[in-house]
């Protein structure tokens, strides 16, 4: 039997517990099921955005560029439940620590293989308590910190694990869902679109066993020329298509969830794999232009500062296939929060725009619309902030966190 309810939006005062404003736009939402699988359908138009992130930020780390800690190349960071923030900082192969009023506190870890050390720190996250878990790619290694930066363990995968694998999270009983990483390679043959296939693996130390959940279509690449050089020379390489396609893996303690940005639709899966739910939004897809598609790559070609590599790479785009037709609905990033909310953002363009990012809660319900500014990746969100980096002109980082308010 089909039940059409009524769902609120979710607004988020700093400091207080979440309010629900019974008294503001509402969002129509259908959940069914169909053998055996929830359905969720959300029904509420993009435009109607509830909240946004507060302007200015209340925090901003890593500002004052003459005092120490630097922020380089971040790679994560959470929010625990004191307020402090964990910072994963790749470039100095470190863990920085903060308290909830943006004050340094210590720094873990360093380049090295030992315990607690890093080799290529790429990804943060958020466990059970206060507790951390840092993955180093190369050492194959996930670390596991608490809450005042004392090393607790390693868990090492094996030689057999997935080649180069990303930390798509990890289950309660403490096994690690891992995904394979999308490969840009040499090719050869003639200039084509792929969409290999990825899979996200569980693994248990315990047993040190790997277990195949979920296959599906991953990111879309070109198979072209590429330019290597000053002298002009190129050759094959996959590089991930204009307005490619991609489907993005994370795990929450006992949901793996699957989003395929082709269409605005989000899977949800057991930890043995299983399908149980269907969360879709409205969304109507937006067409690429041919401004779209030369500002894009004007954006990358300035990018270039060799002349000859960037002249080469001016000719390829016009025997190279083109980019899709259509936008991606959404970014190929997941966050999920402390209380169990999916964030997902619509995809990104024009780049200039703000971010707008769905809340769904635990039953797929959209409950929120949340704006963030363009200028800023967000990388932790909660119930009542974001944290985001932000990048100024010459490449130097600072970490944001800001408030999440009604929308003006």
């Amino acid at each position: 039997m089909q039940r059409l309810r009524k769902a609120t939006a979710l607004c988020i005062a700093w400091g207080m517990a979440p309010v629900v404003l019974a008294a503001q736009q509402s969002a129509s939402f259908e959940i069914r099921d169909s053998a055996g699988i929830r359905v969720v359908d959300n029904w509420r138009a993009v435009g109607e955005s509830l909240l946004q992130a507060s302007s200015p930020p209340i925090l901003v780390l890593g500002a004052d560029s003459d005092q120490p800690p630097h922020l380089f190349r971040v790679v994560g960071a959470v929010r625990l439940e004191g307020r402090s923030i964990v910072v994963a900082n790749s470039g100095g192969h470190e863990l920085l620590f903060f308290d909830s009023a943006g004050r340094y506190r210590t720094r873990v870890g360093r380049r090295g293989s030992g315990p607690g050390e890093f080799q290529m720190l790429s990804a943060l996250r958020r466990w059970l308590g206060d507790t951390v878990l840092a993955f180093d790619t190369r050492l194959r290694r996930l670390s596991v910190f608490d809450a005042q930066g004392r090393h607790v363990r390693d868990v090492s995968l094996p030689l057999f694990a997935p080649l180069l694998p990303d930390l798509a999270g990890v289950f309660e009983d403490g096994a690690l869902g891992l995904a394979q990483r999308a490969f840009q390679l040499a090719a050869d043959g003639p200039a084509r679109i792929e969409r290999p296939l990825i899979t996200l693996y569980r693994y248990n130390s315990g047993r040190r066993g790997f277990d195949s959940l979920v296959t599906v279509p991953g990111t879309e690449f070109v198979v072209a020329p590429v330019a290597t050089s000053g002298t002009g020379a190129a050759r094959f390489a996959r590089q991930p298509r204009e307005f490619g396609l991609s489907t993005v893996f994370s795990v929450d303690r006992s949901r793996v969830i699957v989003a395929d940005n082709e269409h605005f639709q989000i899977r949800l899966h057991t930890p043995t794999g299983k399908l149980t739910h269907l969360i879709r939004r409205k969304h109507d897809p937006v067409r690429v232009s041919r401004a779209d598609i030369a500002r894009l790559r004007q954006e990358r070609l300035a990018r270039l500062r060799d002349p000859a590599v960037r002249a080469l790479a001016e000719q390829e785009y016009h025997s190279r296939p083109g980019p899709r037709e259509r936008l991606p609905a959404f970014e190929p990033k997941v966050l999920l929060d402390r209380q169990g909310h999916i964030w997902v953002a619509d995809y990104h363009w024009p780049p200039d725009s703000p971010f707008v990012w769905s809340v769904f809660d635990s039953r797929g319900v959209l409950v929120a619309t949340v704006r963030t500014p363009h200028d800023v990746e967000v990388i932790d969100a909660g119930e009542d902030y974001v944290l985001g980096i932000w990048r100024d002109p010459d490449g130097a980082e600072q970490l944001h966190q800001y408030r999440i308010v009604p929308e003006r």
